[in-house]
């Protein structure tokens, strides 16, 4: 056969004779077998399989070699004596005479038996369209057993071919490789062993060779818990590598008519397992491309049930096994998103590994259970709104939970778009600072405020600074500390148009006043956002602070209110 059909790889574990390649098999599709079953009567999911079958029946088989063309002869083996009793011919364009590959395959009946037949080495290939979980290979000749050969599997498709089982007289000879029929627990699992059980030349016909994947590995009784068994046994493709004919050792005379009678003849081939669903599906089935694949339960996906479905990611995917279905799990993304992914990180943490994309409704969050940044809510299942916050006066972002901005200082508003001036003022502008006014008098008896910037008696001072957040006011009480402010360019009768704002005198220290002061800063030069002059004004809605005690002081820590 060209290359095409044949594999480029040498046959692994052994030396095999120049000029031959590996098949490189076709893929069938199957029969859709069963229902579902996947479900318990309470609608619970369970684990679930195909049914137990041949893979090999009704399948094409492939073969290097096949006799008939041209036509030849051969002779049944009746033992040394009578090499050549009984002789037929073997012409494959005679549908009554030809013993092609597919009588591998077909229905075996005992009474008419079909065979496959080939002079020399050849191999024999099958494909299973899928991935099978094998449980028995079984060969029966027409003719004796060979004395080695070889069988090999691939565990997906255009994979390595791998060592699946030897049998030989000679099995160190031919394939390198120590008669074993077991392995001792702790050893590797996934080691093709070689047996000299079936190498003998008798029976003459109707010898049977049976292979049990899992005979002799101590992880059989706990196959669900044997990652590395489910791959040994796991196969889609399957070649069957026939190295040397068993003998009476008269071969070696070269007769015709003996070597007549020595030749491969099998006459079924059957493969004993199931599709390859993961514990997720009941059934396998073609797609519309006519490929075979499982019919997935559980939210489960893929050509055998091997990952989770995309919006069922909250945990990692599992086989299913008898103790748990391992069914895929849905996201919780809160109605706000039919995408996601697994995010490990977030299973560890939380248990649920389900991390949603693309939330709606203006929301944010692995399980989309937020409102994104310059938005809030106020119930849980609320609609999010944006935030508003005046961008000249927040900080950051809002409240999520309440949509109250985070002001700059000396600003107020619940979306921070006004400044602290207590209606006086609709403009505002940042500025460094007070200014602290700090005013003395002995507001002595009988003698009149001397008008003028700094205000007060004649005998009153004023100094100015600048200050942060606070101001303290040091008074010196009189018995009616009756402080006028008039004319100047401090607050005369056009500063009544400078914004005022109100604050309320906190006592720092003992005062006997008769009521609290109550203060208007302001100042002529600037918007008074952040900035004024601590001077009394009498009038205009400002009162008067009295002492009852003569000569007694307090210190007041002027504040703004926010």
């Amino acid at each position: 056969l060209s290359e095409a059909v044949w594999g480029s790889e040498a046959d692994p574990g052994m030396a095999r004779p120049p000029g031959l390649c590996l098949l490189a098999l076709l893929g069938l599709g199957l029969r859709a077998g069963g229902s579902s079953a996947c479900w318990d009567p309470r609608g619970q999911p369970r684990r679930c399989m195909p049914v137990f079958e041949n893979a090999a029946f009704g399948r094409t088989v492939r073969a290097t070699n096949t006799c008939g063309s041209p036509p030849e002869d051969y002779c049944l083996q009746m033992g040394a004596r009578h090499a050549s009793a009984l002789c037929h011919r073997c012409d494959a364009s005679d549908p009554r005479r030809h013993h092609n590959a597919s009588f591998l395959t077909d229905f075996h009946s005992q009474e008419e038996s079909t065979w496959w037949q080939s002079q020399g080495h050849s191999m024999v290939g099958l494909s299973a369209g899928k991935a099978y979980e094998i449980t028995y290979v079984r060969l029966k000749f027409h003719t004796s057993r060979p004395e080695s050969f070889a069988i090999y599997k691939r565990s997906r498709a255009q994979g390595p071919w791998v060592p699946f089982q030897f049998y030989s007289a000679s099995c160190l000879k031919t394939y390198g490789r120590q008669p074993r029929q077991f392995l001792r627990p702790g050893e590797d699992e996934q080691v093709a062993f070689c047996s000299d059980e079936f190498s003998d030349i008798s029976p003459l016909s109707g010898g049977n060779v049976a292979f049990s994947t899992l005979e002799g590995r101590p992880s059989a009784y706990n196959f669900d818990g044997s990652p590395a068994l489910q791959e040994w046994v796991t196969v889609t493709d399957l070649l069957i590598s026939l190295n040397r004919l068993n003998t009476f050792g008269d071969d070696i005379f070269k007769d015709p008519k003996v070597l007549q009678s020595y030749y491969y003849a099998i006459s079924d081939f059957s493969v004993g397992g199931r599709c390859k669903c993961n514990g997720h599906a009941s059934e396998c089935a073609p797609d519309e491309a006519g490929q075979l694949v499982c019919v997935c339960q559980h939210h489960t996906a893929g050509i055998d049930c091997e990952r989770c479905q995309p919006f069922y990611q909250d945990r990692p995917w599992a086989r299913g096994t008898a103790e748990a279905a391992n069914e895929c799990l849905p996201c919780n993304c809160s109605g706000r998103s039919e995408e996601c992914f697994y995010d490990r990180e977030l299973f560890r943490r939380s248990g649920h590994g389900g991390h949603c994309r693309n939330c709606r409704d203006n929301t944010a969050g692995p399980h989309c259970e937020s409102c994104r940044q310059n938005y809030y809510r106020w119930e849980p299942q609320g609609a999010c709104q944006p935030c508003h916050c005046h961008p000249a006066g927040a900080v950051g972002t809002c409240d999520p939970n309440t949509g109250h901005c985070t002001c700059k200082e000396r600003v107020e508003g619940h979306l921070c778009n006004s400044c602290f001036c207590y209606g006086h003022s609709s403009a505002c502008r940042a500025a460094e600072g007070f200014e602290e006014t700090q005013i003395r008098s002995d507001f002595s008896q009988g003698t009149a405020p001397s008008p003028g910037r700094n205000g007060g008696h004649s005998s009153a001072s004023s100094t100015q600074k600048k200050f942060g957040k606070d101001v303290d006011l040091s008074l010196f009480g009189a018995e009616r500390p009756p402080l006028e402010l008039t004319g100047g360019d401090g607050c005369s009768g056009r500063s009544l148009a400078c914004p005022y704002f109100s604050v309320k005198p906190l006592f720092l220290s003992p005062a006997p006043w008769g009521q609290a002061l109550s203060v208007s800063p302001c100042h002529p030069f600037m918007p008074i956002c952040s900035w004024g002059c601590a001077w009394f004004r009498e009038g205009n809605g400002v009162r008067h602070g009295h002492s009852t005690t003569p000569g007694t002081a307090g210190t007041l820590k002027i504040s703004p209110e926010r």
